[in-house]
């Protein structure tokens, strides 16, 4: 945190904020230093399809379907994935619609 204040913007210190909040189960600060993330990638005119990825999965862990979905399709829609990753995606994107539908 106290990095991140000193440099809240810097792309090596966010992504290594977001694994550890990843790794102590804090998936909405994970998400939130990946927003950033995603956001700073777009400004700097590189493709943020890592970062949205990784989104969509805080998200999900939140239960928070709609963002997660959004993030999932805008990877999707990227064209930058292989068979593989496109195949991975889309079942998470039927997983979570399926149990968005109970």
């Amino acid at each position: 945190d106290d990095v991140l204040l000193e440099s809240p913007n810097d792309s090596y210190t966010l992504f290594l904020s977001a694994r550890i909040r990843r790794t102590l189960n804090d998936y909405s600060g994970e998400a939130a230093s990946l927003e950033k993330l995603v956001t700073n990638a777009e400004k700097a005119g590189v493709s943020p399809i890592d970062y949205q990825i990784y989104l969509a999965q805080a998200y999900a862990k939140q239960g928070l379907a709609e963002p997660a979905l959004r993030s999932y399709r805008a990877a999707l829609e990227s064209g930058q994935l292989g068979p593989r990753e496109r195949d991975d995606i889309r079942d998470a994107i039927a997983a979570i619609e399926a149990k968005r539908a109970r």
